[in-house]
């Protein structure tokens, strides 16, 4: 049976945050209709603390899911109207089936008990995507200026929360992948855009003189690695690949 842990559920959000001001709960019915998931008999105290929850993990309003304003003047809560009510159903279901059969039978030897809730995935946004996905998307379908635009927007609007990963990592990996994917001069121009963010990063100084040296260019891999170790002097890895890069040339 469904419990009343979906309070954390992965849904695609019914209602909205605004349900906290009276004229709002004024319009929602004291007893409710079309209930599938959530127990026929749950109160409207508990149900209105359910659906704030899920608006917030995905900082979405009432009008996600349901048919009406979002004053709720009108609304119709039982209406299916919206696919997004239906996807939510089943991210209900699928998140209890996670917690109740799968993550239940895993022995972690740890006295707390982990579970999944709608803020493990969409951490505030309707559609859960990564930052490196969302870049390669946009990379493959506009090109690499627009792809930094979009993770320059992205940082502006999302930096500070819970929505993307703006260190370093995410973008490292998308332009490792690309370089060798053959896109050298986007995976560079990825990595000078980490570079903007994260001057001292030493990884990132790392990967881009990886890169570098795999396009043949020598020298300015060599200043990569050299930058690495200025970062970060005790970086072994750094220091042989510059050795190795020098040592060829000497040859």
């Amino acid at each position: 049976m469904i419990r009343f842990r979906l309070i954390a559920a992965f849904s695609i959000a019914p209602l909205l945050m605004c349900l906290a001001a009276s004229q709002a709960q004024a319009q929602i019915p004291d007893t409710f209709e079309n209930l599938q998931v959530l127990p026929e008999n749950i109160s409207k105290q508990e149900l209105m603390q359910i659906m704030r929850k899920f608006a917030g993990d995905l900082g979405v309003r009432c009008s996600h899911c349901h048919e009406g304003p979002d004053n709720l003047q009108g609304m119709d809560f039982a209406t299916d109207e919206k696919p997004a009510k239906k996807v939510a159903r089943s991210m209900m279901k699928m998140v209890d089936a996670i917690n109740d059969k799968h993550l239940a039978g895993v022995e972690t030897g740890r006295e707390l008990r982990v579970e999944v809730t709608c803020q493990t995935c969409h951490s505030g946004l309707n559609v859960p995507r990564t930052i490196d996905g969302l870049i390669a998307d946009r990379l493959k379908s506009d090109g690499i200026e627009s792809a930094r635009a979009l993770y320059r927007d992205l940082r502006e609007q999302h930096f500070g929360s819970a929505a993307y990963d703006f260190s370093s990592k995410p973008l490292n990996t998308l332009a490792e992948r690309v370089a060798r994917g053959g896109q050298v001069d986007e995976g560079l121009a990825l990595i000078d855009l980490n570079i903007e963010f994260h001057p001292e990063d030493g990884y990132t100084r790392i990967l881009q003189g990886g890169i570098l040296m795999s396009a043949g260019k020598r020298d300015q891999a060599i200043a990569a690695f050299e930058k690495a170790l200025e970062i970060d002097p005790e970086n072994g890895w750094a220091r042989q690949q510059l050795e190795r890069i020098r040592g060829a040339g000497e040859k």
